[in-house]
């Protein structure tokens, strides 16, 4: 079944183009702090990159069909965040995220992409403001 766009119209986009465009959507909440995104959605992936101020970058990947999400915050080569649900760590649950320390924490994201944007983002603040705080 087509997903449906406004009074049940065809929206012609694939899932993947749909979940990118309620990223695309979310990150824009979000400006002032997204400088630059570049994006593509192919079968059932989405790949997003988004450059934030202070030399942050916020890299997304989404798999529609599998349900996998990676977001990985990083300043340069330090990776400071990375969210996933891979399930490689069971004791700490399928959504988890891995911290600058090296730890294994549970994450409150839930796998909605659009939603977890928003999750990811208010974090990526938190850390963006407390490492550069000219903002």
């Amino acid at each position: 079944m087509q997903d449906s766009g406004p009074q049940g119209i065809p929206s012609g986009l694939s899932p993947a183009e749909e979940v990118l465009r309620g990223v695309l959507k979310e990150l824009d909440a979000f400006d002032g702090y997204v400088l630059q995104v570049t994006a593509s959605a192919r079968e059932a992936r989405v790949r997003i990159r988004a450059i934030l101020m202070c030399s942050f970058t916020l890299h997304m990947y989404f798999h529609i069909i599998a349900g996998r999400y990676g977001f990985v915050l990083a300043k340069g080569n330090r990776i400071l965040r990375r969210w996933d649900n891979a399930p490689h760590h069971p004791r700490v649950g399928l959504h988890h995220v891995h911290d600058e320390l090296g730890r294994v924490l549970p994450s409150n994201l839930v796998g909605d992409p659009v939603r977890d944007t928003r999750v990811v983002m208010k974090e990526a603040i938190r850390i963006l403001e407390r490492e550069c705080p000219l903002r």
